[in-house]
């Protein structure tokens, strides 16, 4: 089984043992903490626990839920369970289960986030910190502890709102409850507005979209997304060399809900204070563009290319290599070619990648990555361009020939002489382009082994005629013996195609330099079994020929 099949039926697997513990806290309310039901449902959680936990087994809590991996266990559409909203806003953002954890522990943990909590006196994290539960560790953060109280106006307003409990919207018939968690929150001096459960539109009515479009366009919030990463970059952990789990809970959140503004703002914020000298991040620069955080990453990018390219690029710096990864999730398109353009303008090299994607099943991306290796214009991008000249597939052959046209490489001739025989024309006559632009004495052997064929006379005349003149350009001696025999041969029943061939053998041999082709051409004129127009063809051809291809006898002669 591969690693990411395991993976993600250990995801899978995580899930459903939240899944299981969502109905554990179901069952002690309903059944006061005992019966059949609570007992079964405690046997299948530590059985589950059992075969996740190796060592130990950490989730990341964040306003949408758990977070395995920079994963969301739950999807965008689901609710998050309240004991989980709770959990973030008393400041935990990260859980782990240790080996050990048995059964008890379990019921005591399930009793604490089951129980109706008095949230003015106390909170999730105080319980769990006098269960001392040994085979759970969690961190949690003092960000949402109550701080100086705000200025009296603004304070007077909430305590107003502190005796409100359910508010209606006389528009929408909407309801919104706030409660005492909510209240303390805002009472904060950061004051952050949590609303723990709402029912309002999503978006703003129609007439009043234009406006409120209008009124965000006012806000830049991209300081504010550089202060936050500042501030946890400097509080959010005691260990310098761990990422910050705030500003990862962040980004996973942003991802879980498609929020790009939010990804882009804190991708800039962070490459913002990279940029200055002394400023820690390196690591959690390295968790933002982990490679599984980048898959997971990748079908945003593929649908918001124009923002998200240009912040990853940001983020990672002179460390592009980083983003490499990225490129095997996404589909040939804009975003692709993006990233692409983006990687090659800093000169990082992708022929690892392209290289890996000649064995693709679509013939599409194979075809890209054909063209994207003959960019890069190196020997070893040519040499692997060349393997793709046996594929079954006629347009990746016809790409492959077309990419090697100026740019032979030794390793691609036996695959070149193959491809002469090619059943499509076009292909044959691709491959006959790149060996006569090749300069490789070697070819001359590859195209008259394919002339020499018995089916070769089956092709049309013009394909037989542009191999012949290929033939011509190489002062090759089995060429010109080749173009000898042909003339020598009788043709007493006046055979239509081999007179041509017979012309076209006069007209190769008129273009080779050299006394042995002059030679032939004289012969040729005086041999009486010839047919007439071929010994007319060899008189006028000597008598026509250029003089940089007169051997010095032949000058001497016609003197």
């Amino acid at each position: 089984m591969s690693d990411k099949i395991a993976e993600r039926k250990r995801f899978e697997a995580i899930g459903q043992l939240f899944i299981a513990f969502d109905k554990l806290l179901r069952a002690l309310r309903l059944y006061e903490g005992s019966g059949p039901l609570v007992t079964r449902l405690l046997d299948d959680i530590q059985t589950r626990l059992g075969e996740l936990v190796d060592g130990e087994l950490t989730l990341s809590v964040t306003p949408a839920g758990l977070v395995y991996n920079g994963k969301p266990l739950l999807n965008a559409d689901e609710k998050v369970p309240p004991y989980l909203f709770l959990l973030f806003c008393d400041g935990m953002r990260e859980l782990t289960f240790l080996e050990g954890l048995d059964s008890e522990q379990v019921r005591a943990l399930a009793e604490i986030l089951s129980a109706d909590v008095n949230r003015e006196e106390d909170d999730f994290i105080t319980l769990l910190w006098q269960a001392d539960l040994s085979g759970l560790r969690y961190f949690a953060t003092d960000t949402l502890e109550e701080g100086d109280i705000i200025e009296d106006d603004v304070r007077s307003a909430l305590t107003a709102g502190e005796q409100v409990r359910g508010l209606s919207n006389q528009g929408e018939g909407d309801e919104v409850r706030l409660s005492s968690d909510d209240l303390r929150v805002l009472r904060t001096e950061e004051a952050l507005l949590w609303v723990r459960d709402a029912r309002t539109p999503m978006t703003p009515p129609e007439l009043l979209q234009a406006s409120c479009a209008k009124v965000a366009k006012g806000f830049d919030l991209t300081g504010d997304h550089r202060r936050f990463v500042a501030i946890a970059l400097r509080f959010g952990t005691d260990d310098p060399e761990q990422p910050s789990p705030l500003v990862l809970g962040h980004v996973d959140a942003a991802l879980a809900a498609v929020d790009v503004a939010t990804l882009v703002g804190t991708y800039d914020g962070l490459a913002g204070l990279m940029s200055r000298a002394g400023t820690p991040g390196q690591t959690l620069r390295t968790a933002l563009l982990d490679p599984e955080r980048l898959e997971a990453l990748a079908p945003l990018v593929a649908e918001h290319h124009a923002e998200l390219v240009p912040a990853l690029t940001a983020l990672a710096g002179d460390d592009l290599d980083a983003l490499v990864p990225l490129l095997n999730h996404l589909r040939p398109g804009p975003a692709q070619t993006a990233v692409q353009d983006a990687l090659t303008s800093a000169s990082v090299d992708l022929s690892a990648f392209h290289t890996q994607r000649l064995v693709d099943t679509n013939p599409v991306i194979v075809v890209a990555a054909i063209g994207a290796l003959a960019r890069t214009d190196s020997h070893a991008a040519y040499v692997e361009i060349a393997r793709a000249l046996g594929h079954t597939l006629t347009p990746v052959r016809a790409a492959a020939l077309k990419a090697l046209i100026g740019h032979y490489v030794d390793e691609a001739r036996l695959s070149l002489g193959r491809a002469l025989r090619d059943p499509v024309r076009d292909n044959r006559l691709l491959a006959l382009k790149v060996l006569e632009t090749s300069g490789e004495s070697r070819a001359a052997g590859l195209i008259l082994g394919a002339v020499q064929e018995a089916g070769f006379a089956q092709r049309d005349p013009e394909e037989q005629r542009t191999f012949i003149d290929a033939l011509a350009s190489f002062a090759d001696p089995r060429t010109l013996d080749f173009f000898s025999k042909l003339l020598k041969r009788t043709n007493i029943t006046r055979d239509r195609h081999l007179e041509e061939r017979q012309l076209q053998a006069i007209e190769a041999i008129a273009r080779m330099p050299g006394a042995d082709a002059e030679r032939e051409l004289t012969e040729a004129q005086a041999r009486w079994l010839l047919a007439a127009p071929i010994r007319e063809a060899a008189r006028v051809s000597l008598k026509e020929r250029p003089a940089e291809l007169t051997s010095p006898a032949a000058k001497e002669d016609s003197e």
